[in-house]
């Protein structure tokens, strides 16, 4: 059954309000003293992770459903070059014979994978390059925490350290993201709505 675009978005937005309330939970808990720093930590870095590695995901369903015409965008000019019907051949075509596909950074591989397959690029070629800043800083942090390379580390800092005058407990990826954008509010869940934002623009 073909299904609008916007259910993608629905999705992301469902598991970034989830994900937040993970965190809150657990930020109750090490407020009261049951979860340590070093606990609270680790939490917040592997739900920065769950929360890229689902934005991946909603990519490469989006696209596929795109590709595949089970999915149906509002927008206007958004269709396939192609015409696939089995998953198996379209992920085959779209992953090169690779094993995994990269959806990030965007603009490296979406971008460059949507001229090829869909008309025009779109609907992905229509978000501006501000739209989608939103998925290159999620994937900054979460390079800095699955790799911690000096180069990595080294691009979260210039990103979001540097020149901010943070205290030092909110200098690395996992402090950072516990740290208030605005009050009532964490840098994670900032960062997540703003993606959930840029996939509403993608989606609608």
């Amino acid at each position: 059954m073909v299904q609008p675009t916007s259910t993608v978005a629905r999705d992301v937005t469902a598991r970034a309000r989830g994900l937040n309330q993970y965190m809150k939970r657990l930020e109750s808990l090490h407020a009261s003293g049951a979860l340590s720093q070093t606990d609270i930590s680790r939490a917040q870095a592997g739900a920065l992770l769950a929360f890229h590695t689902y934005v991946e995901r909603s990519l490469e369903r989006l696209f596929i459903g795109l590709l595949m015409r089970r999915l149906t965008s509002s927008q206007a000019g958004v269709s396939s070059l192609v015409h696939i019907r089995s998953d198996v051949v379209a992920r085959a075509i779209v992953s090169g014979g690779r094993n995994y596909v990269d959806w990030l950074p965007f603009e490296q591989h979406t971008l460059k994978r949507a001229d090829a397959f869909l008309s025009a690029g779109r609907p992905f070629s229509t978000l501006a390059r501000a739209d989608y800043a939103s998925l290159e800083r999620l994937g900054i942090v979460r390079n800095a925490i699955a790799h911690e390379s000096t180069y990595a580390l080294r691009r979260f800092r210039v990103q979001f350290v540097d020149g901010r005058g943070l205290p030092p407990g909110q200098q690395s990826p996992s402090g950072y993201l516990r740290g208030q954008h605005r009050p009532g509010q964490s840098r994670f869940e900032n960062m997540m709505a703003d993606v959930v934002v840029t996939f509403a623009k993608l989606c609608s």
